[in-house]
């Protein structure tokens, strides 16, 4: 067969001229191999596809895969090419590539379907052609003496670096407690079907708050490249990694979370064929729940209720915590006097045992609160401190715990006493003690207070005879009233006050005097006191009865307003009463 030479070296001019590959090639010693993709096709239809890679640091091919297509039905790969020598410099051509290929190929051909360049069979076709082996049927044997010619009737044709690796990675979990661990998952894809490629690697710098695991749980590997993950360090890093044509690599490290928030973690994939994609993932490390508790008061009177308040905040402010709980023990001598309610918890699980409250299952929105309440009585006195037991939540871990106290307090205690059991009507007077005591062992009481209205026939005595005192408060006895009270006084933890004054009689009579309770700022009130005594005149009259017993004249003593006159003496003022009697004497006043 006749080639017109004319023509081929135009094509083979403009091929050249539209076929060029920008490869620079890398410094001496970078030992960067550069994958590329190969295309082309020849006068007669062949076409040519598959990949090469390139040692850039001596511009010899270090791998070929590469196929002639039908009718000639080839492949070059690394076992038939070795160590081509690229001897154009850069940029090159895909028939700058081809020309050496060909030096270097040791061709298995189908006879059957092997024809020359121009279409035309070499069995079978014409005979004697210019390319025809002898005899036919020994087609292995000719093809040391296929013409390069052939090389140079590409009509279209070019050779392009191959596409880089991608690169995706992922967190086990979108959200981690603080300290607390997750995945960090990296896979690395190589999209080309027909080349690998070499020297990849990626350094992934973890954002503030985000650190290697310790220890590290590095799981996996990369196509023999070196995975750095330093347990406690900021770093994860992969270097020298070569991924087969169509293949990938997946590998995980654990990555602990130590401060709140949202954690935006990017990474960029390189290799020797250049850069590839950005991959982002997020994690949220969350922040636990954090709880108080208060009593409305801060002293409780024995056996009355006061109002106890939990209250659980979300400190998040793009996460809500949910699976939020927490217990609260109530101490000795607390206990619920009412069933717990809850406001901003969402649907939670509250019991609240006589003893205990108990939440689970609430749900907090992001910067939002929970709050329980509940009415508590005390049935012991003293000093009782509350403490619950750590606030959890599902996605936020453990939170702290929260105190309060509060006291119980017993009532103050009042007693009073009359210093004489009989009292001489309008004569001398009698001592009326009064003693205030504060039974708590912890607890001072203030305002303390009480009113004593005497009975009739009890008047203050003039003067009062006021004595003592009781913790700085104000004892009001007015001479001749018939009221004697205390106000604002203060007794410590234990102590106790005492005062007295004077009462006069003025009435006969058997004389039951009662306190009001006792009252304070901190405890319910006290039982109020209760003392006798009686007025009697016979005292008044036995020194001056002999006289009238002598006398049948009235006489009327000179101490009293009484009138004392012999029998039958009838009475002289009809509205004067007869106190004594007998059949010698009576007494009128």
């Amino acid at each position: 067969m006749i080639r017109n030479d004319s023509a081929r070296q135009g094509t083979s001019a403009l091929l050249i001229a539209a076929a060029f590959l920008v490869v620079g090639c890398a410094p001496a010693n970078a030992d960067v191999i550069r994958a590329f993709n190969v295309s082309g096709v020849f006068v007669n239809g062949t076409t040519l596809s598959g990949s090469i890679a390139i040692d850039t640091t001596n511009g010899t091919l270090s791998s070929v895969n590469l196929t002639l297509g039908s009718p000639i039905n080839s492949i070059f790969n690394s076992s038939t090419i070795v160590s081509a020598q690229l001897t154009a410099a850069s940029p090159i051509s895909l028939l700058d590539l081809i020309k050496p290929l060909k030096e270097k190929l040791s061709l298995f051909i189908d006879a059957a379907s092997f024809v020359d360049y121009s279409g035309s069979a070499l069995c079978g076709g014409p005979v004697g052609g210019p390319f025809a082996p002898s005899p036919c049927n020994n087609v292995s044997a000719w093809i040391s003496s296929f013409p390069s010619e052939f090389f140079d009737t590409l009509t279209s044709g070019s050779i392009t670096q191959a596409p880089p690796p991608t690169i995706l990675k992922s967190f086990g979990a979108p959200t981690v407690p603080v300290n607390g661990s997750t995945t960090l998952t990296f896979t690395i894809n190589n999209p080309n079907t027909g080349v690998a490629l070499n020297g990849i690697g990626f350094t992934d710098a973890l954002p503030s708050g985000l650190l290697v695991s310790t220890p590290n749980g590095l799981n996996g590997s990369c196509g023999g490249g070196t995975i750095t993950a330093t347990a406690g360090s900021g770093t994860v890093s992969l270097s020298g990694a070569t991924v087969a044509a169509s293949g990938s690599c997946t590998f995980s490290v654990n990555v602990t979370g130590t401060s709140t928030g949202v954690k935006n973690n990017s990474v960029a994939v390189t290799s020797d064929n250049g850069t590839g994609n950005t991959s982002n993932a997020s994690l949220t490390v969350v922040a636990p729940p954090a709880i108080t508790k208060s009593f409305a008061t801060a002293t409780l009177p024995l056996n009355q209720n006061t109002t106890l308040t939990l209250t659980v905040t979300n400190p998040n402010a793009t996460v809500a915590l949910t699976g939020v709980a927490f217990s609260d023990p109530l101490p000795a001598g607390l206990v619920m006097a009412a069933a717990p309610t809850s406001l901003g918890c969402g649907s939670p699980a509250i019991t609240g045992a006589p003893g205990s409250i108990n939440m689970s299952g609430a749900t907090i929105a992001a910067s939002g609160t929970c709050t329980v309440t509940a009415s508590i009585s005390g049935t012991t006195a003293g000093v009782k401190n509350n403490a619950t037991g750590n606030v959890t939540s599902t996605n936020g871990g453990a939170g702290n715990t929260a105190s309060a106290s509060i006291t119980v307090v017993v009532s103050p205690t009042i007693t009073k006493a009359f210093t004489d059991s009989e009292l001489q009507l309008l004569g001398p007077s009698t001592a009326l003690t009064f003693t205030l005591a504060n039974p708590n062992t912890a607890t001072s009481l203030t305002g303390l207070a009480f009113t004593d209205t005497l009975p009739a026939g009890l008047v203050v005595s003039t003067p009062n005879g006021l004595t003592g005192s009781c913790g700085d408060g104000t004892i009001i006895a007015i001479a001749g009233s018939n009221s004697i009270s205390l106000s604002g006084a203060t007794l410590a933890a234990g102590a106790s006050c005492t005062f007295s004054v004077n009462a006069t009689g003025t009435a006969i009579g058997v004389e039951t005097n009662t306190t009001s309770t006792v009252t304070s700022n901190e405890a319910a009130p006290g039982a109020p006191a209760t003392a006798t005594t009686s007025v009697d005149v016979l005292l008044l009259v036995l020194g001056v009865i002999n006289q009238a017993i002598l006398a049948p004249t009235p006489v009327r003593s000179t101490a009293t307003s009484c009138i004392l006159a012999a029998n039958p003496e009838p009475r002289r003022d009809p509205a004067e009463k007869e106190i004594y009697g007998d059949r010698q004497t009576r007494v009128f006043c």
